[in-house]
């Protein structure tokens, strides 16, 4: 389960988001910030700290590590840091 497949159930189609949110450059095919902007996301903090939390056990499982709780509870405490809502 990757971050898109979370996102597919709220966003059919992230075009008119991007669109409205960054400016599109069609010669390079890139979408940037706007100038004089700060990134913000309208994705639910509940639906970010899934994501986050889920890549992270993940890794672990890759890494064939078992993290304890506090390395979870601490991993949660940075994502709501990023709150950039």
């Amino acid at each position: 389960m990757g971050f898109l497949d979370l996102l597919q159930k709220e966003y059919a189609d992230l075009t008119p988001f991007l669109l409205d949110t960054f400016d599109y450059d069609k010669p390079s095919d890139r979408f940037t910030l706007r100038r004089n902007t700060k990134f913000r996301t309208r994705i639910d903090l509940n639906l970010r700290i899934q994501y986050f939390l889920t890549s992270f056990l993940r890794r672990q499982a890759t890494e064939q590590k078992i993290p304890t709780f506090d390395e979870i509870v601490l991993h949660h405490a940075l994502v709501k840091k990023w709150d950039y809502a």
